[in-house]
């Protein structure tokens, strides 16, 4: 396909094509070579009204600890990324896989997804679903290491209007003294004035049978006599 060898560190494989209108690659592929750590291939497609990546692909040699694998798509209106998916070595302790989805709008990341080395006491799982209107987190998903006693999991789903805990779990270490289980509901003021409903509404049901029972021990008076 190409007539360089692989020990020049030179591109094996080029294939251009160029669109007659505006000069500008519509698809890009370069094979290097492994010693030299650099990309093993790169495929860039080029969308031709705004000049920007709509794909890439980069798998990087494993000796440098750099990325294996990097998928870009790219949104012609806004020039931001769609899509993100770094693959790195597990020597470096750094994250296997990274997912972003990024909104047009707002640039903020809809779901990021981390997997980290287990030797670091990181993070394994890490979800951020993130709103579009105040860029707070929907749902937060952490699952640690035992050995650092930290939370094995927590869950945070947050409310849009404002941005407090709908619910909170979290699970850590025995050996921490800790609390094993701890679940925590915070309540908005519609569900606070819906138990002061509930609450009332109790209290009425309660005086209603005090009623019943007076009228009941009247009752068994006048029935006595």
């Amino acid at each position: 396909m190409c007539s360089a060898c692989y020990h020049s560190n030179t591109a094996c494989a080029l294939l251009v094509i160029e669109d007659a209108e505006s000069n500008t690659a519509r698809a890009l592929l370069v094979i290097v070579d492994a010693d030299s750590s650099t990309a093993r291939a790169l495929l860039v497609i080029v969308d031709v009204d705004s000049n920007t990546a709509c794909a890439l692909l980069v798998i990087v040699d494993a000796d440098s600890n750099t990325a294996r694998a990097l998928l870009v798509i790219v949104d012609a209106d806004s020039n931001t990324a769609r899509a993100l998916l770094v693959i790195e070595d597990a020597d470096s302790n750094t994250a296997r896989a990274l997912l972003v989805i990024v909104e047009a709008d707002s640039n903020t990341a809809r779901a990021l997804l981390v997997i980290v080395d287990a030797d670091s006491n990181t993070a394994h799982a890490l979800l951020v679903i993130v709103e579009a209107d105040n860029n707070s987190a929907c749902a937060l998903l952490v699952s640690e290491d035992a050995d650092s006693n930290t939370a094995r999991a927590l869950l945070v789903i947050e409310a849009a209007e404002s941005n407090t805990a709908r619910a909170l779990l979290v699970i850590e270490d025995a050996d921490g003294n800790t609390a094993c289980s701890l679940l925590v509901i915070t309540a908005t003021l519609h569900v606070l004035c819906l138990l002061l409903w509930m609450l009332t509404t109790a209290l009425q049901v309660l005086c209603l049978l005090l009623r019943m029972l007076t009228a009941t021990l009247h009752l068994l008076c006048l029935l006595s006599h």
